[in-house]
């Protein structure tokens, strides 16, 4: 992790805006201005005996463990259920609400539990993209990390807050070897980028932040693919919606880059094309690669020939290479992780477990 975090540059373009739905909570437990008047939970409440020492209005009436194991119980309900503007709404009406110690922490690690749901899911979402995201092992890609504000309101996250770090991405860089022989390399590395700025968004409003990559070119000679995974984790020192606080950090969603060797293209333009010529002609190190360039619409007629591949039989049928690079090829096609063995991937297709 460097000891000096890098600055970044960025530009923002408007989008339309999600509408957050107005919610109105109603307070549980109100004490009855009349005498004889039932309470919350159905008994009788008094009238206090006299004013209080401190306020000189009645006493307040603190609410029965009954009342607050159910509303404690409810707020988990609401939020499990996703109805986080009402879980919140109900968790600031009791904590309105006059509350032993305990209990009103209890409360409190609720309602920052609902905030930080609601802050990944209603206030910012954000996602990564890579420009390209297929290119030639060792080529440079830029990352562009887009935060997009949902809440509905002003949104603000300070480059710098007192008595907090300064905002940051965590990114985390994960890098997959695959070769044709079924071996495979992990490589992981984490780095902190400081924005540098303030981040302020209306309504809809998107911000993108720009950062160089490169993809390792140690090994030019290699024939295997790498993959790369990008992922991000905003940490701001301070988020505010509409002039609300909201804490926590904000996971974002990853892109995911494949760096080829050299001479790829010719495998580009029509790739399940060339994933049956390469299996027509048993050439086991280009089945992964044109396997990898497949898009989701092709996958299946991909996942049909490779599956075909793999279940030929007899002298005739193709050698143990190329059914092993057939079995990581649909590893790729699939995204299931089972072993490079013939064996595996045909007991999983017999059974029905893949695709």
């Amino acid at each position: 992790m460097p000891s000096r975090p890098k600055k970044v540059d960025s530009n923002g373009v408007r989008v339309r805006a999600l509408l957050l739905p107005l919610i109105v909570a109603t307070c549980l437990g109100c004490v009855a201005a009349e005498a004889g008047d039932e309470g919350p939970s159905g008994a009788v409440a008094s009238r206090p005996a006299g004013p209080s020492a401190v306020s000189g209005g009645p006493t307040p009436i603190v609410p029965s463990a009954e009342d607050v194991a159910a509303a404690l119980e409810e707020v988990g309900r609401l939020s499990a259920a996703g109805d986080l503007h009402a879980a919140s709404a109900l968790a600031e009406a009791w904590l309105a609400r006059p509350l032993s110690v305990s209990d009103r922490r209890r409360f409190e690690a609720l309602r920052t539990d609902v905030r930080r749901r609601m802050l990944q899911t209603l206030v910012l979402d954000g996602f990564v993209r890579a420009e390209p995201s297929r290119l030639t092992v060792g080529g440079a890609v830029t990352l562009e990390v887009l935060l997009v504000n949902l809440s509905g309101r002003d949104l603000r996250i300070p480059s710098e807050a007192p008595g907090a770090s300064p905002t940051t991405l965590h990114l985390k860089l994960e890098c997959v070897e695959i070769a044709a022989d079924g071996s495979r390399v992990d490589d992981r590395r984490t780095d902190v980028v400081a924005l540098g700025e303030d981040v302020v968004l209306a309504p809809g409003e998107r911000k993108a932040f720009r950062i160089p990559m490169g993809t390792d070119d140690r090994n030019p000679s290699s024939l295997a693919l790498r993959r790369f995974t990008v992922s991000a984790t905003l940490w701001p020192a301070r988020l505010e919606v509409g002039g609300e606080s909201f804490p926590g950090s904000v996971v974002l969603k990853p892109a995911i880059i494949d760096a080829f060797p050299r001479n790829w293209e010719h495998l580009s333009a029509a790739p399940v094309e060339r994933l049956a010529e390469a299996l027509r002609k048993r050439s086991a190190v280009h089945i992964p690669l044109a396997a990898a360039l497949v898009d989701a619409p092709d996958r299946p007629k991909a996942f049909d020939l490779l599956k075909a591949h793999l279940q030929e039989q007899g002298a005739s049928g193709p050698p143990f290479s190329s059914r092993v690079a057939a079995c990581v090829a649909l590893r790729l096609v699939t995204g299931k992780d089972l072993p490079a063995d013939p064996a595996v991937w045909l007991k999983a297709l017999e059974e029905g477990t893949v695709p």
